[in-house]
């Protein structure tokens, strides 16, 4: 982790500055004055005038990397960038800031169209690699720099959460279990999340702060899909339903690995309905863990299903296909699935993050479209790398339910 900068030292490299650029313009008489005035020791004041002692940043140049014009074109593109819409995350930098240190980079200039090899008059490049910490260092030499990441909670959910809501569901759940005697490895949440094919997640961009935006340029929103997901509470996870908008599943949009196992369906939407949640429940659910739910002797132990109360879970048809084959219902209070329900406290949100790495390639690439298999061969591997046992136990515990301890949920 790179250490920040004392407020104290960043004070007194200001008030130097400010000394120096005090005396070069006459508004102090001497270096003393200057001294005085500003609260500094006067022979450093001195030093610094006359160019013997050179500020810390100043110091640093001969060890670095890249030379003083090299960064100063890395500014400049990722300034350029920032008003593009093209931001670049830490990664991108890295590559750029190689390609700029071994003179292969071309970028566009200021005064043409036309691009010009960058020329430096500078000390022979070192043969070290960039570090780990290179990045993070670089920003915090240059100010204008920010990392920035949006992250958004609809006023309505902060609303829903009150100790009084909360207890009730946790009395709710710890009556029900001890009830119907249900166990952790017959306990499972569902819920269906969206994706916008084309549209990416927040992610950590450099932007040149004085241009005053965040925004990062992506393919634009073609069209939707939707993904139903379970996890259970012994840590493992069933296969998803996938929903694509369309008339019917095409044979190309679907990778070799996951055509016998996963599941497809498809509407003129991309959304799902409450057909499509009769239809998880009856050709993925139930199914898949019916095995683990029986007996030796052949009896069908009592499941337990959590799930938020979106129209598709509390249909008719829905709760009847429950009731006939041992499924307990338990509905989430409204507006606290982000504190309550597993998959929303500590899976969806990974999920789609490693869904936009996976899909940054084609996003870098400035594609005006992505295909569906594409998108499907990205989601399966960001949902690898998602759905692990350390993960799915880890929104367990998050929700307060394995361990059972609503003290984390209730505060």
């Amino acid at each position: 982790m790179v250490k920040r900068k004392s407020i104290k030292a960043q004070e007194r490299n200001l008030r130097l500055s400010e000394a120096v650029l005090g005396v070069q313009t006459r508004k102090f008489k001497s270096a003393n004055a200057a001294a005085i005035a500003l609260g500094l020791r006067p022979d450093t004041v001195r030093r610094r005038v006359s160019g013997v002692q050179h500020t810390q940043a100043e110091a640093q140049l001969p060890y670095q990397l890249l030379s003083k014009n090299q960064e100063i074109i890395l500014l400049k593109w990722i300034k350029g960038l920032t008003a593009s819409g093209y931001a670049p995350s830490h990664r991108i930098l890295r590559e750029v800031a190689d390609e700029v240190r071994t003179n292969r980079c071309r970028i566009y200039q200021s005064r043409g169209i036309q691009t010009q090899q960058l020329q430096t008059q500078q000390l022979p490049i070192p043969k070290l690699p960039l570090g780990q910490d290179w990045v993070p260092r670089f920003i915090q030499r240059h100010p204008n720099l920010r990392v920035k990441l949006g992250r958004r909670v609809e006023a309505q959910r902060m609303n829903g959460v009150t100790k009084q809501v909360l207890k009730a569901w946790f009395d709710a759940y710890k009556s029900l279990i001890t009830e119907q005697k249900i166990e952790n490895h017959n306990t499972y949440n569902m819920d269906e999340t969206g994706f916008s094919i084309g549209t990416m997640q927040s992610t950590r961009i450099i932007v040149d702060s004085t241009l005053r935006t965040r925004f990062q340029a992506h393919p634009g929103r073609q069209e939707w899909v939707s993904a139903v997901e379970c996890i259970c509470m012994d840590g493992t996870a069933i296969d998803p339903l996938i929903i694509f908008k369309g008339q019917n599943i095409l044979q190309s949009w679907i990778p070799k690995e996951v055509i016998s196992k996963w599941h497809f369906s498809a509407n003129t939407k991309g959304w799902t309905s409450n057909l499509h949640g009769l239809e998880w429940l009856k050709r993925v659910f139930e199914p898949s863990t019916r095995e683990k739910a029986t007996l030796l002797n052949g009896q069908l132990q009592q499941r337990l299903l959590i799930c938020d109360g979106h129209d598709s879970h509390i249909s008719g048809s829905f709760i009847s296909h429950c009731i006939q084959n041992r499924i307990s219902l338990l509905i989430l209070p409204p507006h606290t699935s982000h504190i309550l329900q597993p998959l929303d406290v500590a899976i969806f949100g990974p999920l789609k993050n490693r869904l936009t790495t996976a899909l940054s390639h084609l996003n870098e690439a400035q594609l005006l479209r992505i295909q569906k298999a594409e998108w499907l061969e990205a989601y399966i591997q960001a949902r690898e790398m998602t759905f692990s046992n350390l993960n799915i136990n880890s929104a367990w515990r998050g929700s307060g339910l394995q361990p059972f301890q609503p003290q984390t949920v209730i505060r």
